[in-house]
């Protein structure tokens, strides 16, 4: 199958804020569409960071799984690194007559399947903007890049840290302005449907607690104290929620006080994954062709079943009807 051919295949891309549920969700609907699974979740690349990242027992699946425990060092990996992988995984899947499911929260990796970087910078030079996005430190930087670029700060809300990290990135790395180097809307596949899962707020920051304790109970702590300092440098410069936190505490054992800064800083990373949606979904009402479409799920159900039904007259319009 050549590549033309590929490139009429849908696609669909599962995103939400942690906690919500992708993963289970995303299991359910390939069972019934024939799909696979394509990681779009930074931690989860790194083979040593399993508790602490959420990572499914991907090897115990029956539904394939693609993009876990790809990197066995502490080195960054790219949006342009993960763009071209994913293209190849995404040509590898459909040659043998299954559907991507590509699921994750990273939103800087599962935006550049939509936009991506300028081509006019290298592979090496293009940072992925975890660090600060991640963390949700840095509340001034729109104030800097406004100093900078005042063109692109008017166009970005101050509490959109992604998007001003990667504008401030531009500027510190390239010397470039980030409003002249602004990416073009050229997503992976000419179909494909997004689902973006949510959950009323206040579900979603129990089951995060929840979700923060049990990850504790299974060890959390020793899998991040167990690293050797390479690891641990890694860690600390790209702000992993929780993996720093616990580091810093520096013992098995963990503080109330620890255990609730990490709840509250998930729980406020939840919250700019929302927020980095809202304002994303508004660009692509713009730019979006009739086989290019969104749906929205807040998984308060007691069945995914019912959310699959739903999404019954969505998948057909992008050639994916249901089993």
């Amino acid at each position: 199958m050549n590549n033309a051919t590929n490139a009429t295949h849908p696609i669909i891309v599962i995103i939400g804020p942690t906690g919500v549920g992708k993963s289970d969700f995303a299991l359910q609907l390939a069972a019934h569409i024939e799909g696979e699974i394509v990681n779009a979740d930074l931690g989860q690349l790194y083979t040593p960071l399993t508790i602490g990242t959420a990572k499914p027992l991907w090897r115990q699946e029956k539904i394939p799984h693609h993009g876990f425990d790809l990197l066995d060092e502490p080195i960054d990996y790219n949006v342009i690194q993960y763009r071209t992988y994913v293209q190849n995984i995404i040509e590898n899947i459909q040659q043998r007559g299954k559907v991507p499911l590509i699921v994750g929260g990273s939103s800087f990796y599962w935006n550049t399947l939509f936009y991506p970087p300028s081509s006019t910078l290298s592979d090496r030079s293009v940072s992925d903007g975890a660090g600060s996005f991640l963390s949700g430190e840095g509340e001034n930087e729109w104030n800097v890049l406004h100093d900078i670029d005042p063109q692109r700060a008017y166009e970005l809300h101050p509490h959109d840290h992604y998007r001003i990290s990667r504008a401030l990135s531009l500027w510190r790395m390239h010397g470039v302005l980030p409003s002249s180097m602004k990416p073009s809307y050229t997503p992976l596949r000419e179909k494909f449907l997004i689902i973006a899962t949510t959950r009323p707020r206040r579900e979603l920051g129990e089951r995060i607690d929840l979700r923060v304790d049990q990850m504790l109970q299974a060890g959390w702590a020793q899998e991040a104290l167990q690293l050797d300092a390479a690891w641990h440098e890694f860690l600390l410069r790209k702000k992993f929620i929780g993996y720093d936190d616990i580091i810093r505490e520096s013992s098995q054992y963990i503080s109330l006080l620890c255990r609730d800064r990490i709840k509250q800083r998930t729980r406020q990373y939840a919250k700019r994954q929302e927020t980095y949606w809202r304002s994303w979904k508004k660009k692509f009402e713009f730019v979006a062709h009739a086989q290019q479409k969104y749906y929205e799920l807040s998984l308060t159900l007691s069945s995914f079943d019912l959310y699959i039904k739903q999404l019954h007259h969505s998948l057909n319009d992008i050639g994916l009807p249901l089993s």
